[in-house]
């Protein structure tokens, strides 16, 4: 029985050795004869370089996970060998019964930690596809600017030009998350107090109506809006109904609500639904007024639900790029835009040293929320 259980543990360890050694070797023996290829086309010979950079990458990454994965399978099976059961029935039940744990921790690494994990590693390394320790480097974030590597760009912590888009990212995110909670939360309580009415289907449903349209398109709309100022004479005088705010940080925080409201008003409704209205109906018995009740009950009991409105909000405009990218000017340019201009210009690693500051500055905020008050992103819808 020892012999089946070792040779089924040989198939198993034979089969991935055996696709590493191949990619292993297809790598080794088309490389040389990409380097040929340059001399007669070095446009073909840079994009199949940048090709195996990318499935190196992937393949380092999958080896990693292979190994977890069989580490696991092999403990379950020592623990079913040791409370005495059979080794074949041990090697196909301990298997089968890790089988779905393993199937989506694999997915999950895939679509959430591979590609972060890949944007840490590409923003390490001097050059792309070189995996040598040598090429770590943490210059593309604190390194000053050498003329031989990107034309001098220095690290994005070292670079004024950034902590200028950061400060615009951040003034940008948190003034309009503030307006679109505010709003949202008070057209939250129109609509769930008045859920029964005409009135209060008909601002659910207008509310919804920038969640229809593309953002690029929305932001078409406004330029079109906001690029002169719309005036008309009225009794010699000449009125101003539009005032011109393109280059302007208002129309920035304008776009950003209005394209934001869905999320910001479906939070407030949220949080709205689980205050119960007996609350306010017996401050309304003793005369209180409506400003007084909103400030005395509602507020109070809505304050969860108004910080996970703002995180939702929060995330969503500062990934923000195509709603806004034709109606910022140079001095406001944001972090999506910086880092997908860095891209543009194939400076893979300071684009992916941008995305990364993104995604920390975002969890950070959710993690913040989370931890000192009790908050839950999960409230906003």
């Amino acid at each position: 029985m020892m012999g089946k259980l070792k040779k089924l543990t040989g198939y198993r360890l034979f089969l991935p050795l055996s696709c590493l050694i191949i990619v292993l070797l297809i790598n080794l023996i088309t490389t040389p004869t990409f380097f040929r290829i340059t001399i007669n086309n070095g446009v073909l010979y840079g994009y199949i370089i940048d090709v195996i950079n990318r499935a190196s990458e992937l393949v380092v990454l999958a080896v990693g996970m292979m190994v977890d994965n069989s580490i696991v399978v092999i403990e379950n099976i020592y623990r079913m060998r040791s409370e005495g059961t059979p080794a074949a029935k041990a090697a196909v039940r301990g298997a089968r019964e890790v089988a779905g744990a393993i199937a989506a921790s694999t997915l999950t690494t895939i679509c959430v930690f591979l590609p972060i994990g890949i944007l840490v590693l590409q923003s390490l390394m001097l050059k792309l596809g070189d995996y040598s320790l040598s090429n770590f480097s943490l210059h593309y974030w604190v390194g000053f600017g050498k003329p031989d590597i990107f034309y001098g760009e220095p690290g994005v912590f070292r670079n004024p030009q950034f902590m200028q888009v950061l400060g615009n990212s951040l003034k940008l995110v948190v003034v309009a998350s503030l307006v679109a909670t505010v709003f949202g939360q008070l057209i939250g309580y129109v609509t769930s107090r008045g859920r029964q009415l005409k009135s209060g289907k008909l601002v659910e449903q207008l509310v919804f109506i920038p969640y229809l349209i593309p953002s690029i398109a929305f932001g078409a709309m406004y330029l079109a809006l906001f690029a002169t100022a719309k005036k008309i004479e009225m009794f010699g005088y000449r009125i101003t109904l539009v005032p011109s705010l393109y280059g302007s940080f208002a129309l920035l925080v304008l776009i950003a609500v209005v394209k934001n409201m869905p999320f910001a008003s479906r939070a407030g409704t949220s949080n709205m639904l689980q205050i119960s209205t007996e609350l306010e109906e017996a401050a309304q018995v003793e005369n209180a007024g409506f400003l007084r009740r909103f400030f005395k009950i509602v507020f109070p009991l809505s304050k969860g639900g108004m910080i996970s409105g703002f995180m939702l909000v929060f995330i969503s405009i500062m990934k923000e790029l195509d709603l806004i990218v034709i109606l910022m000017t140079p001095s406001q340019q944001t972090l999506p835009y910086m880092a997908y201009a860095y891209s543009a210009e194939n400076l893979i690693q300071l684009s992916s040293a941008v995305t990364i500051v993104m995604f920390v500055l975002v969890f950070f905020v959710y993690w913040f929320a989370n931890t000192f008050t009790d908050a839950d992103i999960t409230k906003g819808f």
